[in-house]
């Protein structure tokens, strides 16, 4: 996504370091072939050039005047934050937030159009498996501010006990284990997983081309159909599309 937006801006030295680098993170950097190859073309970096253009299928060098379609697929919804408990005696309560996931974060986006299945360069993120990864980050931080919450509440607590009134005593710990709740605050509306899948596509209108996503928990895929694309030489179309 990012070396999409630095493409667009023809900031294309930014663009071909974000494409190196996500082809490094990748077990095979073979699908991003194409566009290294083409932006090293570009800017000049002959040696980096024959090195991308052996990973091409025999040819298939890409055409600069192709255009594309760039679809951003959300299925599943996105975990939703809950509540957990640890009590210890006589009635402190600590609660801290954690993610129960709703749908899985797998799918699959294909393509077409009336000549027959299209080609896809395709790349996931779990979103349920990075609400865990950003909440397990500010773990400590939360456990720090937990504790002294829980700290200070048992203070008040043992404050009322000095009063020598026992129901007083024990409305004041019923009510500060009540409110003890921890923040369930999240991105409801969030999908369990997002997909950029990239269609390649000679310029000129093609007609009724269809997108289909498919998930494990699905009986059939959803179809998206996107009548009278016209791209363009090197233009890029971008949709956005939401299965659940």
């Amino acid at each position: 996504l990012a070396a999409l937006c630095y493409e667009n801006l023809d900031l294309y030295n930014d663009a071909y370091i974000e494409y190196r680098k996500l082809a490094e993170d990748l077990p095979d950097p073979a699908p991003l072939a194409p566009d290294l190859y083409r932006l090293a073309l570009r800017l000049g970096f002959a040696d980096e050039a024959r090195k991308y253009e052996r990973m091409l299928p025999p040819g298939h060098a890409p055409d600069p005047d192709a255009g594309e379609l760039v679809i951003f697929a959300g299925f599943g919804k996105g975990p939703v934050k809950v509540s957990g408990d640890i009590v210890l005696p006589p009635s402190i309560r600590f609660s801290f937030p954690q993610y129960q996931d709703r749908a899985t974060a797998r799918g699959e986006v294909t393509g077409s159009d009336a000549d027959g299945p299209l080609t896809a360069i395709a790349v996931t993120t779990n979103l349920n498996a990075v609400a865990r990864s950003a909440l397990s980050a500010r773990g400590a931080a939360l456990a720090a501010k937990e504790t002294a919450r829980a700290g200070l509440k048992e203070a008040m607590a043992q404050a009322a006990e000095s009063a020598n009134d026992e129901m007083v005593t024990l409305f004041a710990r019923a009510i500060l284990f009540i409110m003890e709740e921890a923040d369930t605050r999240g991105w409801e509306t969030l999908p369990a997983a997002l997909t950029l899948a990239r269609f390649r596509l000679p310029p000129g209108q093609r007609r009724n081309v269809v997108v289909r996503i498919a998930t494990p928990a699905a009986a059939a895929s959803d179809a998206i159909r996107i009548p009278r694309l016209e791209l363009k030489p090197g233009q890029r179309r971008y949709y956005s599309i939401r299965a659940y």
